[in-house]
């Protein structure tokens, strides 16, 4: 179980690395394209997609904001509990 949490963990890494590297790719595109060195850059299809991420981003933040609020419920109740019984001894 703990390898499978280090593996999904890993592969988070290396899916936020990725997506930084392209999004710094796509920004020197966008630079060369306004120094004129790349007339060939599709503005619309790139607006396009950025937006198709944004609410990819968004689902998967809203996503996580829960995972993250239920973990902390569940901790907070074992804390409640752990600190009854710490009491009770």
């Amino acid at each position: 179980m703990a390898a499978n949490k280090r593996g999904l963990a890993d592969a988070g890494k290396l899916l936020i690395h990725e997506f930084r590297n392209c999004v710094h790719q796509i920004n020197m595109e966008l630079d060369l394209a306004e120094r004129g060195v790349e007339e060939k850059f599709k503005y619309a299809d790139l607006i396009s997609a950025v937006d198709s991420m944004d609410r990819s981003l968004e689902d998967l933040r809203a996503r996580l904001v829960r995972m993250e609020e239920n973990r902390r419920g569940k901790k907070s109740i074992e804390d409640c509990e752990s600190g009854l019984h710490r009491h009770a001894d």
